[in-house]
């Protein structure tokens, strides 16, 4: 269509009568040429009395020798601000090819907590990939969070959620690996 993508989901709650668990999500995207645009949102009904509303606007450029990339999100709640994970997140990041073969990745992002004080946090990383094959690609990269007093951001592994981490703290991460597409 032109370029054009558009995507729908809806999920039920978890038990017959009940909206809790339930979630649906819808998005626009365009691609042509070097542009990449996008539009999404999300509500996820996760209590009786709380519903989480995502919203995401994404843009990306590839000037042939970089591809530059932004990502705007915000989050709402209905929770008190205690425990609110209201805020907004902006992420930069540029991707620089290197030969053949690799590509050079970095990344810096920001949140700006909305509800409670002293709940921003920043975050940086590196990786560069090297590719073997058409499927298979090696690569290494660093991260670091600097979170302020009352933020406590870890970093994701590729399984799971990551360490639990302490409000205040400075995760960092080193990462070395390889990937095989099958």
């Amino acid at each position: 269509m032109g370029g054009f993508a558009v995507r729908g989901m809806y999920s039920f709650g978890e038990a017959a009568g009940s909206s809790v668990a339930s979630l649906y999500e819808g998005s626009v995207d365009y691609a042509a040429g070097p542009w990449a645009l996008g539009a999404s949102w999300m509500q996820r009904r996760t209590t009786a009395v709380n519903t989480d509303r995502y919203a995401l606007l994404g843009a990306a450029y590839d000037f042939g020798v970089a591809r530059a990339a932004l990502l705007l999100s915000t989050r709402r709640d209905d929770l008190p601000a205690a425990t609110s994970g209201q805020g907004r997140f902006y992420e930069a990041s540029v991707t620089v090819p290197m030969g053949m073969a690799g590509q050079w990745l970095l990344s810096y992002g920001a949140y700006h907590g909305q509800a409670r004080a002293q709940s921003d946090a920043r975050a940086l990383s590196v990786r560069y990939d090297h590719s073997l094959s058409k499927r298979t690609k090696l690569y290494a990269g660093v991260g670091r969070i600097h979170n302020e007093a009352g933020a406590a951001f870890t970093i994701n592994t590729a399984s799971n959620a990551g360490p639990v981490v302490q409000a205040g703290s400075r995760p960092s991460s080193v990462v070395l690996g390889i990937s095989h597409a099958f």
